[in-house]
């Protein structure tokens, strides 16, 4: 599982829009938990750009398995701070974003690109969202079916046994970043704490009818039971979302899971009574259509 991802240099950071967006460039760290942990907020918030870094850290973001190759380690240095020559300084290297994590397999699926689809071939810079449209093509799916098949086969892949790539060759000038990308994918575990399987999801429900929303968090809410062997960072919109017990909340805006309840208010929806017993920001509440 990813512990924590910790930005100790603001100007080392992987994704190009992170000092743009205030809650992301005020948080030096910002901490995950075993189970489902749902990242909550508005448009432009900074949801996407936290799961698209830890995606990027992670080495999975080319097409969602974890492959250490040319494009992702040049995903990973690109937007961090240059020096004249051009490239990432060793100062630089030393103080970029870095997970904490438990060594287990990440995995990652997007609904805005073609990616978290199956896969075994060996990924270079060439590899791109063709071979995936033409999977969606040739099924005859639908956008938010496509979603839906996408998030159910990487949940129900089976982990590798290694990364791959850690041992690829490099010159003098790449060979400074592969060992920081060594020692970035270096387990760190913490006790009492199981290993768990990663998997980023970044708005798995785009395009689904309210059915397959409703199955889809369905099947996120089993990681959210502590005896899941899985760790879920999801980000999305979706009222499902809301109210699951034992499900850790990031908030990228304060207030804004009171403010999706309350708009839900609005329009004619309800909520039950928090249980008393209900920790803070644990959001254990279930919904129920007023009948007019």
């Amino acid at each position: 599982m990813i512990y924590e991802l910790v930005t100790a240099n603001a100007a080392a950071t992987v994704h190009e829009h992170w000092k743009d967006i205030p809650f992301l460039r005020t948080r030096p760290r910002i901490a995950f938990k075993p189970g489902l942990n749902v990242v909550y907020g508005g448009n432009g918030s900074g949801k996407s750009t936290l799961i698209t870094t830890l995606a990027i850290l992670s080495h999975c973001y080319q097409a969602g398995v974890q492959r250490v190759t040319e494009t992702s380690l040049r995903d990973m240095f690109r937007y961090a701070d240059r020096n004249p020559s051009g490239t990432p300084d060793d100062a630089h290297l030393k103080t970029m974003q870095r997970t904490i994590h438990d060594g287990a397999e990440v995995r990652y699926v997007t609904a805005s690109r073609g990616i978290g689809g199956p896969t075994d071939r060996e990924l270079d810079e060439d590899f791109g969202v063709e071979s995936l449209m033409l999977m969606r093509a040739e099924n005859r799916h639908s956008s938010g079916q496509f979603m839906y098949v996408k998030v159910q086969r990487v949940l129900a892949q089976k982990p590798t046994k290694e990364i791959k790539g850690l041992d690829m060759p490099a010159n003098s000038l790449w060979q400074r970043r592969l060992d920081v990308v060594r020692e970035h994918l270096t387990a760190q575990p913490r006790p009492g704490l199981p290993p768990q399987r990663v998997f980023l999801c970044d708005e798995p429900e785009r395009s689904m009818d309210f059915e397959r929303q409703a199955e889809l968090w369905s099947l996120f809410k089993n990681a959210a039971s502590p005896k899941s062997t899985s760790q879920i960072i999801v980000a999305t919109h979706c009222p499902f979302a809301l109210g699951i017990e034992g499900a850790h909340y990031i908030e990228t805006v304060d207030g804004a899971i009171d403010k999706a309840i309350a708009m839900m208010a609005q329009q004619g929806w309800a909520r039950a009574p928090t249980p008393a017993k209900a920790e803070p920001r644990q959001r254990r509440r279930h919904y129920d259509r007023v009948s007019t």
